[in-house]
């Protein structure tokens, strides 16, 4: 799915999330690579999911997604929206009430995140699923476009952390860092989970509840990995009478 276009099976549920500013920002490679980003991502067929804006490089991938074709799932506030700053061409467009309730839906919609250039909100969304991450409650991979070094100053400072014990080496290890946009899906294919595993345990699970559904009250699936393993729970689900949420 992540290292070649037209190469294998794509579900039409997998999507990457994007993180990036809500202004162009001052170099015109920082929107040519959110362009590239865009249409990279609707020619393998991954939706995009992002913060639903119209202005800077949020606007940017999503046009060029819409461009080539792709799918686009933006979540906004309400706030934002009255100020006319959604991007209404979106395939979906979902209103929250609070960027709380933006992040942890943008969060559980995507199957990996990567931060593009941005501000405050690029850097605390990108730091929310590190930290996610460090703690285990998410294993999606997460990547940093670091177009002309951007990143550096962001990297050293991580770097400092870790000398300075606010760090263990493993947290360098929750993410990883692409100077191009190719790369950016390399970098996601190199640190994507092994799925095999994750679906044994829901077939051993869907087994028991195919023989003995007597035996559940209430079925709970993690959605550590995204869609990709909520597809398959849910058809085991439904193959048995139950009826699967969104994301399981």
């Amino acid at each position: 799915v992540w290292e070649a276009a037209g190469v294998g099976t794509v579900s039409p549920r997998t999507r990457l999330c994007v993180y990036c500013g809500s202004n162009m920002g001052s170099q015109p490679a920082y929107v040519e690579a959110a362009r590239h980003l865009g249409h990279s991502l609707a020619n393998r067929q991954i939706g995009l999911v992002y913060g639903g804006g119209r202005t800077g490089l949020m606007g940017a991938v999503a046009r060029a997604v819409k461009e080539s074709g792709g799918r686009v799932v933006g979540v906004i506030p309400e706030f934002m929206k009255v100020r006319e700053l959604a991007y209404d061409e979106a395939d979906e467009l979902v209103t929250v009430i609070t960027m709380r309730e933006r992040k942890l839906l943008m969060e559980t919609r995507a199957d990996a995140f990567v931060a593009l250039p941005g501000g405050w909100g690029t850097l605390e969304e990108i730091a929310e699923i590190l930290t996610l991450r460090q703690l285990d409650v998410v294993r999606k991979p997460c990547v940093f476009l670091n177009q002309d070094g951007f990143y550096d100053p962001l990297l050293a400072l991580f770097q400092r952390m870790l000398e300075e014990r606010f760090f263990k080496p493993s947290n360098l290890e929750l993410f990883r860092v692409a100077a191009t946009v190719p790369d950016v899906f390399t970098q996601i294919a190199a640190d994507y989970p092994d799925i095999a595993a994750e679906h044994k345990i829901v077939d051993i699970g869907a087994a028991k509840l195919a023989t003995r559904p007597q035996d559940f009250d209430v079925i709970v699936l993690p959605n550590l990995y995204g869609d990709i393993l909520s597809d398959v729970a849910a058809e085991m689900t439904g193959s048995v009478g139950l009826a699967g949420s969104a994301n399981i």
